[in-house]
């Protein structure tokens, strides 16, 4: 791919480029603090030694990126240190691959174009998908992940597939009950980076379930189906109605295409897979749904939540 090439040319290629104000203290203090986190996660043992030589050589690199390119390209590599920075107490396997992983293709893009306009993603050389935010330059994006998984499913693209669900599986971060979840890496409506989405899990378990299915039953691809399902419960409200799926961790929103777009895709994984527990989940989900559904409606347009009118870019849709 022509974003891997990329790596072999970022550091000799920035050379070239006209020089911003310079990598000051607060990026060497985010490089110091990163390479700080990753010492600690070898000590504890949540992270192996050759997986934080190479993140600490990439954040070498990035300190230099920083101090050589323009500062309009400068200042978003910027960001996403301090951002992988901020999360340091949290590294281990998964994390640290969330996190270096988009830093580096960050690095790997902007060492020799500018980002791409708000709302469009990029795609990294092991298949994750990163989207633009504005302020915030590229973000491992769950949701997008599970989308481009099923689309390649979809269009028959098995090698791409397969290499999107195992970057998946390796990005997984464990919860209890033998959940996992992909967590979201930055802020968003007061929620701290390392939440995650009920949907995002419902749709990933889907699509891994798929692709298990297209690989043979792969039992490394379907046990990480299984952990993205388990995680469903764990991120939903109990209303009167029945379980309502929470399309952002700790919020109590009420989202209607969340939660239909959960149950299909919690139903689906369960046909493939068996797993009673999704299938009963998903029978009850679709019943809170129903029990709610006239509420959705306003008469002559539709609410996104019982707290919020949708806009027109959802009718339209």
């Amino acid at each position: 791919m022509r974003v891997a090439a990329v790596a072999v040319l970022a550091v000799s290629g920035a050379l070239l480029v006209s020089p911003s104000a310079g990598a000051g203290t607060d990026e060497r203090r985010d490089a110091r603090v990163a390479r700080a986190g990753l010492a600690s996660a070898v000590a504890s043992g949540a992270l192996p030694a050759r997986d934080a030589t190479r993140y600490r050589a990439l954040l070498s690199r990035v300190v230099v990126l920083v101090d050589r390119l323009p500062a309009e390209r400068a200042r978003p590599l910027a960001g996403v240190l301090h951002q992988v920075a901020e999360r340091s107490p949290h590294y281990d396997a998964p994390r640290a691959l969330t996190l270096f992983a988009m830093l580096e293709l960050n690095a790997d893009h902007l060492a020799r174009r500018p980002l791409p306009p708000p709302g469009r993603d990029v795609v990294g050389r092991d298949g994750a998908v990163y989207r633009h935010f504005a302020g915030l330059g590229l973000q491992f994006h769950p949701l997008a992940n599970a989308m481009l998984l099923n689309a390649h499913l979809r269009d028959g693209r098995a090698a791409e597939a397969a290499a999107l669900a195992e970057a998946l599986t390796a990005r997984a971060v464990p919860r209890s009950g033998g959940a996992a979840v992909w967590e979201y890496p930055f802020r968003y409506s007061g929620l701290a980076p390392g939440w995650a989405s009920g949907m995002a899990q419902a749709v990933g378990a889907q699509g891994l379930a798929r692709a298990a299915a297209l690989v043979g039953g792969d039992p490394a691809v379907l046990r990480a189906a299984s952990a993205a399902a388990r995680a469903v419960p764990q991120l939903s409200l109990t209303l009167r109605e029945g379980p309502w799926v929470r399309l952002y961790e700790s919020l109590g929103l009420v989202v209607l295409n969340a939660q239909l777009q959960t149950v299909i895709s919690l139903a689906e994984y369960a046909e493939l897979t068996g797993d009673a527990a999704a299938a009963g989940l998903a029978v009850r989900m679709r019943g809170a749904a129903a029990g709610l559904l006239p509420r959705f409606d306003t008469g002559y347009w539709s609410s996104y939540s019982l707290e919020n009118e949708s806009p027109l870019s959802y009718h339209r849709y």
